[in-house]
């Protein structure tokens, strides 16, 4: 490697997790340099570098492929650019973080210029030098020694460009939002629309409501149902990314849930990928064009902030070898491949301090916190390999997290999927529930009150779904099914409607001779569009309907795997188990085991 062009250290109070924070997000920081956003065009080329970037530096005008980033988290992050136009033929940018005695960070910045002829060399000193300094300029400003958040009100501390709204259109479009709110919401209104208003483009290009929710300490569910709320009110726009499983980075984005197929593909990772429901459709958000027209240009494309779930990431040579350093966090993890080669990397506490790993043998390799990993590829081809956490806080609002909002399926009902798609959920909660003594009532008490009874149950049944995170799919005579994320909510809710139950009727009496009897079950279905309205089919719904047939009045039927993780939680409050059984369903070879659970006496 040659000698650096230029260098510069930068001593920073912050700890080195927040200063690591600034450097990843190489997107912000570059906006905040005062760079000019990027051009880009995909490279298919076989080579390392996925796009042809075209961008304005210093003056003058580039064109550089961009390879991806290298990086270990929290230690260092490397960007090299190969020019095809431009003073320089190479850029290198390496910059690594240690810890100061006493406490802080310091950081060491190396820039490499390869002048693209001998003409340009007496200048590449001054431009190395001009260039880090801006960039520690940025640090510097960004730098506090109890930093948190080291981008929260970046904008005050660094003049950042940014579009301006159309004030008339988003006083009415905030008042709008306001009057559609009850008192409990009206805080979180006022700190949408504020930020709406004043944030950085970078921040309102593309709205991810969760990742907005956990920066504001608030509710995921709530803030994702106030953008749907402010997309109501005209101050946002409601679109949807599809997302590639491995970065996790949008490779698509559409403004229809109908323009959505079953199939995805990303340039950065060379991955083609079937498309989830509830895994690779994103809702994100954006100001309505009339609100606030948002520069949506990048700066930077690559940089770990990208991909947080990606410890560290290297460029192998073609038919060469690499060094990736494990984390010292044990567990399993997983070494992806562009191209989609998938490798399983274990760091156990025993494991040896160095492990040889052959990307074509796709052999799992085992590792000692803080060892080495040897990689080796017998391609013609760089390939960037990552090492990546199975696990991570996922803060991506699915089309299926969405679909569970009943605000969702009352107000956007056009948002269905293009007729004859299926697009698989991986996993899902699914209930039926059913009027016991509805006939009976109908043919006692008369049409007009048996269909009081049933609107009114209906209503009871609503409240306690959407409290527990469910949404109605749809009514069938006196019977609901429902959606719901996951065991523990589903469970929850149905031994809260059959409690709830108690009381209806001890309000209503012509309800007296009825009562509610519940099936559930939990896997993988298949979302689609049904009679104009998103809907769930598979083996899970059939599952969850059979079980329904098994129940009598006032209890609940559920599979045995459910029963076993819901009795020790404690997710089905008082109900008691009348018997477990293992019965072959009607459409089903195998026998299914159930717990029948019934409704305490009153």
């Amino acid at each position: 490697m040659p000698a650096p062009t230029a260098s510069r250290v930068v001593d920073c109070a912050a700890p080195r997790d927040a200063v690591w924070r600034i450097l990843a997000d190489t997107n912000r920081m570059n906006q905040a340099m005062g760079l000019a956003p990027l051009s880009l065009e995909p490279i298919d080329d076989g080579g390392g570098a996925r796009y042809l970037v075209k961008a304005k530096l210093g003056g003058f005008d580039f064109e550089y492929e961009e390879l991806p980033f290298e990086w270990v988290e929290m230690e260092r992050q490397t960007a090299r650019r190969r020019v095809r136009r431009g003073p320089v033929k190479e850029i290198l940018l390496d910059m690594r973080l240690a810890d100061r005695e006493g406490g802080g960070t310091r950081v060491t910045f190396d820039l490499t210029l390869t002048p693209s002829s001998r003409l340009w060399s007496p200048f590449m000193p001054m431009m190395g030098r001009r260039f880090l300094a801006t960039y520690a300029q940025v640090v510097e400003k960004l730098d506090g020694k109890d930093l948190v958040d080291p981008w929260a009100g970046a904008a005050e501390k660094i003049p950042v460009t940014r579009s301006h709204e159309a004030t008339g259109v988003l006083a009415r479009a905030g008042a709008a939002l306001r009057e559609s709110v009850d008192a409990e919401r009206m805080a979180l209104a006022e700190r949408l629309v504020g930020f709406v208003a004043t944030a950085p483009d970078l921040d309102v290009s593309r709205i991810r409501p969760f990742e907005l929710a956990d920066r504001w300490e608030e509710p995921r569910r709530a803030v994702l149902a106030m953008c749907l709320d402010a997309v109501s009110a005209g101050l946002l726009e409601l679109t949807w990314d599809v997302v590639c499983p491995s970065c996790r980075v949008g490779a698509e984005t559409l403004t229809a849930l109908e323009d959505v197929s079953t199939h995805g593909a990303c340039q950065m990772c060379d991955l083609e990928f079937a498309v989830d429901f509830d895994g690779t459709v994103e809702a994100t958000f954006r100001p309505t064009p009339a609100v606030r027209a948002v520069d949506v240009a990048p700066f930077c494309v690559g940089g770990a902030a990208r991909t947080p779930h990606v410890w560290a990431q290297t460029l192998i040579p073609p038919g060469g070898e690499a060094l990736l350093p494990a984390p010292k966090e044990l567990g399993p993890w997983r070494l992806f491949a562009r191209g989609g080669d998938t490798i399983p990397v274990t760091v156990a506490a025993d494991g040896p301090a160095e492990a040889s790993v052959a990307l074509e043998s796709k052999t799992p390799a085992t590792v000692g916190p803080g060892g080495v990993l040897h990689l080796s590829q017998t391609t013609s081809a760089e390939r960037h390999v990552k090492l990546e956490r199975t696990v991570w806080r996922n803060q991506a609002a699915t089309a299926q997290d969405v679909a569970l909002l009943p605000a969702f399926r009352e107000r956007f009902s056009s948002e269905v999927l293009r007729a004859g798609l299926a697009l698989r959920v991986t996993r899902s909660a699914i209930l039926f529930s059913d009027l016991a003594g509805s006939t009976a009532l109908y043919r006692s008490a008369g049409d007009a009150v048996a269909f009081r009874v049933v609107s009114e149950h209906f209503a009871l049944l609503q409240t306690i779904i959407s409290a527990h995170d469910g949404a109605i799919v749809k009514t069938i005579g006196d019977a609901v099914m429902a959606v719901f994320p996951d065991e523990a909510a589903v469970v929850r809710c149905a031994a809260a409607m059959l409690a709830a139950y108690v009381a209806f009727r001890r309000t209503n009496p012509d309800a007296a001779t009825t009562d509610l009897k519940i099936g559930l079950y939990v896997g993988p279905c298949y979302a689609v569009t049904a009679n104009a309205q998103l809907d769930y089919f598979g083996q899970t719904v059939n599952l969850a309907a059979r079980l329904l047939g098994l129940a009598h009045a006032g209890e609940v039927v559920v599979p045995v795997e459910v029963h076993a993780k819901a009795q020790p939680e404690g997710w089905e409050g008082p109900l008691v188990v009348v018997e477990e059984q293992s019965v072959v369903l009607k459409g089903f070879v195998e026998p299914t085991r159930t717990v029948r659970l019934r409704r305490p006496a009153a």
